[in-house]
């Protein structure tokens, strides 16, 4: 039969095996098989008779088993009613005790049956008062119509385990005192008569130390045996200057630039700011941070990291490390420890100044992006010329039919523009009148498919950009080239280009499509603008 919901509300088994009331489920269901009833629970505290088992007949002999000490002792707590056998409740249901008896059970009339007995309540009995305890137990017990038998001592002697019966003697207090007075552990009295301790010419101030062997031996204490301790146990006093202290109490003295110090050896410690008289003569190797103001003969700047150049120039209020301005026609070259200014090249407006160069070594690209023509410095495009001449020469390029492009940035070089370019060059083939051209849009293109199988290969050309930081209009550039085309010709081309879009330009690079630039190098120069 599979498991049923009702598992835990229907049991069964003998009487004794039937769990509380209050141990399952209300309504649970028991069937005895000691009473052949089912009986039901209340869920809290009681069983009631729910059904009889069995098809009839007389129930089965078993009154024994309601006896005392038997398997279904019958309880009569909480039951109603009056048994067919005596069980008095009340002293007037007593029948089988004289009326004197009944009086020692009522309250309202045991206090004059006490004193009929000689029998009233006291604090103690002496025992000098106590001459025969058995015989004046039974003279008090035979006047309340009762009889009193057996012996009962009260011993004033110190206890001793062979002759005191503790089932028939009460000891009295003096008998308790003696005794405690007289304990001792293991017999012994003092500290030397326990047998894990042995005391030789104790001295004061001995301390009871474990020896490892299992005995206790007096010993004085020394340093060894105090733990290291933490300095806030140190809680009063203060430590002498002897031990390495002050001394002094120090908690509410001090502050920001006081110092402990003595006027004399051995002297009390004080608190007090230094006085100059006591600051020596100083090295200055001992200043090792900070800077000396101006105000007391110094600079007040760290030069340990002057660039090469820098000098120490008038604020107004203190000084400040910068290079020289070049102006006009000016170049200054900075060097370690050294300044060169020399003039440029003259000639006023018009005049082309070098800003940067590069010189290709196998290179993947030559990136115009610092200035780093002698005397200039900073960014490769800036406000200070607004036309710019790059002019390559001999540069070799070692992929066939590879393109030779201009590419240009508007962040300093970090990434190079790819679209928006309008180019035209139109190119004549060199010992005939052939005549044929570059269109591109994804770059300045200064060579189309250069040509690696002419002789002694190389291209030169000249680029003029105008005005690249304007954030306006669009870049305009103009090419003049040479170079060797992959048809095994030598061509010269004329022409333009446009980058359009409103966006400053501050950096370019030229490119080959394929390979790398071999050898060559090229210039940047800067138009002057008087």
């Amino acid at each position: 039969m599979g498991t049923s919901v009702f598992a835990d509300h229907l049991l069964s088994g003998d009487h004794a095996s039937r769990p509380a009331a209050s141990d399952v489920p209300q309504g649970t269901l028991y069937a005895c098989t000691t009473h052949l009833k089912v009986y039901q629970s209340d869920g809290t505290s009681a069983w009631s008779d729910w059904a009889v088992q069995g098809g009839g007949g007389a129930p089965s002999a078993h009154a024994t088993s309601h006896e005392d000490g038997g398997s279904d002792e019958i309880d009569v707590t909480g039951l109603s009613g009056v048994l067919d056998d005596p069980q008095p409740t009340t002293i007037a249901q007593i029948t089988d005790a004289s009326a004197y008896a009944k009086t020692l059970l009522d309250d309202a009339d045991a206090a004059a049956a006490r004193t009929t007995l000689g029998a009233a309540p006291a604090s103690g009995i002496a025992q000098s008062a106590v001459t025969n305890l058995t015989t004046d137990l039974a003279a008090k017990a035979a006047l309340a119509g009762a009889t009193f038998t057996g012996a009962v001592a009260v011993p004033d002697d110190a206890y001793d385990a062979t002759t005191w019966n503790g089932s028939a003697e009460v000891p009295t207090k003096n008998a308790v005192r003696d005794k405690i007075e007289s304990l001792s552990v293991g017999g012994a009295t003092s500290l030397d008569g326990l047998s894990d301790v042995t005391i030789t010419s104790a001295a004061s101030g001995d301390l009871l130390r474990n020896n490892g062997s299992g005995q206790f031996v007096n010993t004085p204490l020394v340093a060894g045996d105090i733990p290291n301790l933490a300095a806030s146990k140190i809680t009063s006093g203060q430590l002498a200057l002897a031990r390495g202290g002050t001394n002094a109490d120090l908690s509410a003295t001090g502050g920001t630039g006081q110092y402990l110090q003595q006027a004399s050896s051995g002297a009390a410690v004080t608190v007090a700011t230094i006085p100059a008289a006591d600051v020596p003569n100083l090295a200055a190797s001992k200043i090792t941070t900070g800077q000396l103001a101006t105000a007391r003969g110094g600079t007040g700047i760290d030069a340990s990291s002057a660039a090469n150049g820098e000098l120490f120039i008038g604020n107004g209020s203190g000084l400040t490390k910068a290079t020289l301005t070049a102006g006009s026609n000016v170049t200054i070259t900075n060097g370690a420890g050294s300044i060169t200014i020399a003039a440029s090249a003259s000639g006023g407006a018009g005049a082309l100044v070098l800003l940067e160069s590069h010189t290709a070594s196998t290179s993947s690209s030559l990136d115009f992006t610092t200035r780093n023509a002698s005397g200039q410095s900073g960014a490769t495009i800036q406000s200070d010329y607004g036309t710019y001449v790059l002019v390559y020469v001999a540069l070799v390029l070692s992929a066939n039919a590879s393109n030779l492009d201009l590419l240009l940035s508007s962040d300093g070089g970090s990434n190079y523009i790819t679209t928006g370019y309008l180019n035209e060059v139109n190119l004549l083939r060199l010992g005939s009148a052939t005549p044929a051209n570059m269109v591109g849009t994804a770059s300045v293109n200064l060579m189309s498919s250069y040509g690696t199988g002419v002789t002694r290969h190389n291209t030169s050309g000249k680029v003029t950009m105008f005005n690249p930081l304007d954030a306006t209009n669009n870049k305009l550039f103009d090419i003049h080239m040479l170079a060797p085309s992959s048809d095994g010709n030598w061509y010269t081309g004329n022409g333009g280009s446009v980058y359009n879009a409103a966006t400053a330009i501050t950096a370019f690079q030229l490119k080959p499509s394929s390979g790398t630039i071999t050898t060559g190098a090229a210039y940047l120069y800067g138009v002057a603008k008087s």
